[in-house]
């Protein structure tokens, strides 16, 4: 957001074609010749991280696609490990890389894949760790969904989990690879208060939205993985979750469902 200048390119050592999404107070379109490719920005009055990755999709003309924030520093030699993954794997649509988390104290190290495997349908990967075949996605009519995500205005998380559930969804085939491509620099999240209620009623629209036939049998499995970290306890992380998921059949986010009805605690 509100970048002057292209020197986000440098900061993240990006050193292939790119598509900056530039969320700011003008609407412009630049461009520069480098030595390894065109670099884009395009800037946009619209708000919201879905709307500016969609419009990234929109607007890239590349095979293949990594998406990433401006908290995400390349290793020198990605593009190379990421165009030879997707030789090695050849009939992969989807390719999900190992990331090196750097503050650990905001964002745990998660543990690395050790081999090629398919992705199960019930997993999914932040949009950080992928890379995929641009044409293969547009084909199937997968989007990053605008009612989810920081600056939605309606749920504040889960866009990228219901991408890759979509992905899934198509029969586009994910695989993992054990290549490191990128350094992740958390910071403090724009919208994470804690697994306090909103957390869990944003889950349950999530569910909602990705599984609508199994979504209150998979309703259990988050208030049991986090029955330690949440004060809810519970009953009470599981009954937000339903009311996220009623709220989501009515379009309501939560501050919206919380002024109109009487939660079910």
């Amino acid at each position: 957001m509100n970048q002057s200048s292209m020197e986000l390119i440098e900061k993240s050592n990006i050193h292939s074609d790119c598509l900056i999404i530039n969320q700011c107070d003008r609407d412009e379109v630049i461009s520069e010749e480098k030595e390894y490719g065109i670099v884009r920005m395009i800037s946009t009055c619209e708000r919201g991280l879905s709307r500016s990755r969609n419009m990234a999709l929109r607007n890239s003309n590349a095979d293949i696609c990594v998406l990433c924030d401006d908290d995400i520093v390349f290793h020198d030699g990605y593009e190379d490990i990421i165009k030879n993954a997707f030789d090695e794997v050849m009939d992969a649509d989807v390719l999900v890389f190992n990331i090196k988390s750097v503050n650990t104290e905001v964002r745990k190290q998660e543990p690395y894949f050790k081999a090629v495997k398919r992705v199960p349908w019930y997993k999914s990967y932040s949009s950080v760790h992928i890379a995929f075949k641009r044409q293969k996605v547009l084909e199937k009519g997968i989007w990053f969904n605008e009612r989810f995500g920081a600056g939605s205005g309606m749920y504040s998380m889960a866009e990228d989990s219901l991408f890759f559930a979509d992905i899934h969804k198509s029969g586009l085939r994910a695989y993992t690879y054990p290549g490191v491509i990128a350094d992740l620099y958390s910071e403090k999240s724009s919208w994470f208060r804690g697994f306090d209620e909103k957390y869990f009623y944003d889950t349950g629209a999530f569910l909602c939205a990705a599984y609508p036939k199994l979504k209150y049998l998979l309703s259990f499995y988050y208030p049991l993985r986090l029955h330690n970290s949440t004060k809810l306890g519970l009953s009470k992380a599981l009954k937000w979750e339903w009311n996220g998921i009623r709220g989501y059949k009515m379009q309501k986010n939560y501050s919206d469902y919380i002024s109109h009805f009487t939660p079910k605690v």
